[in-house]
């Protein structure tokens, strides 16, 4: 009992960075596909009295990629009843040309309106709705997302690595006098707290292996599939992805924890 005690103090600590290391990569690849399907979705419209090119406006804005003329046809066919064939064809004869632009990356809200007051000094252009409210307010919660859960991993960090310096020095108590032995029988630094280095592998390894597993269960769960496929996220096995780094990270966590605790300790 005391033996799984020991390995526990420094797995669960372990286990939670880990898993906060998950969130952080999940969340960041999530963020990454929305905002790549905000940006495939959103476009800024124009009317202009005058033909445009896309050439024409890369002058002006590199991140132009795309320029689309739009058919108002499709809007004035309701009208033809109304107006008839003739008042429908003079409508037509003095309606501007009507333009969708899709941009390489969402802009800010500053950028925006730069863009906006830009396309409007272009000669022709009388009216440009580039539907910066809606879709900051989606941005803005993205961000703050990412934020939120940086936060949240970074606390988890340093509460974990403060309980893990803690449990090396707990072995470190309980094994002084096998310490103490080496000491006096000259042995290296390295050799004498070798078995230290030993359990933090061990322990790693446990870690890397149930951190994925639990960041599994959780995205396996149907509530929060739900939630991804309301907002359009593709989950897929980034746990599993992350496998390796997570077990590299590890690794550096606990024998630096290891490192750092042992030679304080030396030269306390």
């Amino acid at each position: 009992m005391n033996t799984l005690k020991k390995h526990l103090a420094f797995i669960i600590p372990l286990v939670a960075l880990l898993f906060s290391l998950e969130c952080v990569l999940f969340i960041n690849q999530a963020i990454e596909q929305k905002e790549k399907k905000l940006i495939e979705d959103y476009s800024v419209v124009l009317a202009s009295t005058q033909k445009l090119s896309l050439e024409l406006l890369r002058q002006n804005f590199s991140e132009i990629i795309a320029l689309k003329e739009i058919d108002p046809n499709y809007s004035l066919g309701p009208l033809q009843k109304t107006l008839g064939m003739d008042g429908l064809k003079e409508l037509r004869k003095n309606l501007p040309f009507f333009y969708s632009l899709q941009l390489s990356t969402f802009p800010t809200q500053e950028r925006l309106e730069n863009i906006k007051e830009k396309l409007l000094k272009i000669p022709g252009v009388q009216k440009v709705e580039v539907f910066a409210k809606t879709y900051m307010q989606v941005y803005d919660l993205l961000s703050f997302i990412k934020a939120a859960v940086y936060i949240f991993a970074l606390v988890v960090f340093v509460l974990s690595v403060l309980l893990m310096f803690k449990q090396v020095r707990i072995w470190i108590y309980q094994y002084h006098e096998r310490l103490e032995i080496m000491d006096l029988l000259g042995a290296s630094v390295s050799f004498k707290n070798g078995f230290l280095y030993k359990i933090a592998l061990m322990d790693s390894l446990i870690a890397s292996f149930l951190a994925p597993m639990l960041m599994l269960y959780t995205t396996s769960q149907k509530g929060f599939e739900k939630t991804m496929d309301t907002l359009g996220i593709i989950g897929g096995a980034f746990a599993l992805n992350h496998f390796l780094w997570g077990l590299l990270f590890s690794l550096v966590v606990s024998f630096v924890s290891v490192l750092l605790v042992a030679w304080r300790t030396r030269h306390a």
